[in-house]
């Protein structure tokens, strides 16, 4: 990417004392560069046991907010002379459509270098343009509407399951993950199911899990959040922006005893 879309990567967060972060951008920041070369002699399984090692250490190493650079990469040279790049960043800086344009982008210079050419770079669009989009924004409506919409909601929607004691969980921790794949046949079945009804598979999956949370917490009026992409905004170019526009909003799902589910 080009500058614009670079300088976004490389912002600091500078929390004032209103207590709100903001995004500061420092010209001629860089990002933390790193290398590292895992000798040729050694073991595979040494190798691999280092290159683990790295990654774990990458990931523990966190970022402060008040100092910036907010991106960093580590090229790591493996046995066999092939060269791994490792790219980490604060999820503050940019979202995940971003990332695909901004690696999109480093692929696209690569092979034009690997080549002997001249990258040829698509124009960045201004992340500011968006900033000052938010900034105009009366807030008043949707304020009036979140307040209604969340109307008689006095406590968070909790599992009801007991933590266990004296164990604290640091924000560097790394937590497990569960991944369920629907087969070809089930994803077919719940596709027919939604538009059937006149649903997205979204609604479904939203109306299943607030249904499950409800019965964790014993409870029939649950909120959760849902994260949107946030371009939907009027904004010239949002498209191909890169920096944060996700936003997580409340959704509430209410329902009585005698209801039935589709």
């Amino acid at each position: 990417a080009k500058k614009d879309s670079v300088d976004t990567l490389l912002a600091a967060a500078d929390l004032k004392e209103t207590g709100q972060a903001r995004s500061v951008v420092a010209v001629g920041c860089l990002a933390e560069r790193y290398g590292a070369e895992l000798a040729d002699s050694l073991p595979e399984a040494d190798a691999e046991a280092r290159w683990e090692a790295l990654l774990r250490k990458d990931y523990h190493a966190g970022f402060d907010l008040a100092k910036g650079r907010l991106l960093r990469v580590t090229l790591v040279r493996k046995p066999g002379g092939r060269t791994w790049m490792v790219q980490t960043q604060h999820h503050a800086v940019s979202d995940g459509w971003s990332g695909a344009m901004v690696l999109g982008d480093l692929q696209a210079a690569y092979k034009a270098l690997r080549a002997g050419e001249k990258p040829a770079l698509r124009d960045a669009v201004p992340y500011e343009r968006y900033i000052a989009w938010l900034s105009r924004r009366d807030l008043t409506a949707p304020e009036a509407f979140f307040r209604a919409y969340l109307s008689g909601v006095d406590t968070p929607t909790r599992l009801g399951l007991s933590r266990p004691e004296g164990r604290r969980v640091e924000a560097s921790r790394q937590h497990p993950s569960l991944q369920v794949k629907l087969s070809e046949a089930e994803t077919e079945a719940l596709s027919s199911f939604a538009k059937q009804h006149g649903l997205t598979v979204n609604t479904v999956v939203q109306g299943a899990l607030s249904l499950l949370l409800g019965r964790y917490a014993g409870r029939s009026d649950v909120v959760l959040g849902a994260t949107t992409s946030g371009r939907s905004a009027k904004v010239s170019g949002i498209e191909r922006m890169v920096g944060l526009f996700i936003n997580t909003l409340p959704l509430r799902a209410r329902w009585a005893t005698s209801d039935r589910v589709v």
